[in-house]
């Protein structure tokens, strides 16, 4: 059994979200089935308003039959440092992965 933060989540979607990074990350899904998968209930769109002070790119992915992003080199805020955002959206709550 995975060990996860999230009552949100159910294992079978933190499954499917470590597929979705390792398909774009490269490696195994076993490697991001941890703790750094994070349920949210902010809306799906929401994550295209973020005040980023810099994103380099996002593609759209529906080929896990829920709508999946990723987020490439986003930087919240002048001065941090970059990292990739991976978003999965469940209906009523997204799976969030940061790297």
């Amino acid at each position: 059994m995975i060990a996860t933060q999230s009552t949100l989540l159910t294992q079978q979607q933190i499954e499917l979200m470590s597929r979705f990074i390792a398909d774009y990350n490269g490696g195994d899904p076993e490697d991001y089935t941890d703790e750094a998968i994070d349920p949210t209930r902010d809306d799906f769109e929401l994550f295209d308003g973020r005040a980023w002070t810099e994103a380099e790119g996002r593609t759209d992915d529906d080929s896990y039959g829920v709508p999946a992003r990723h987020y490439q080199s986003v930087q919240a805020h002048k001065g941090q440092r970059r990292t990739s955002l991976f978003v999965m959206d469940f209906g009523t709550h997204r799976a969030v992965y940061q790297m």
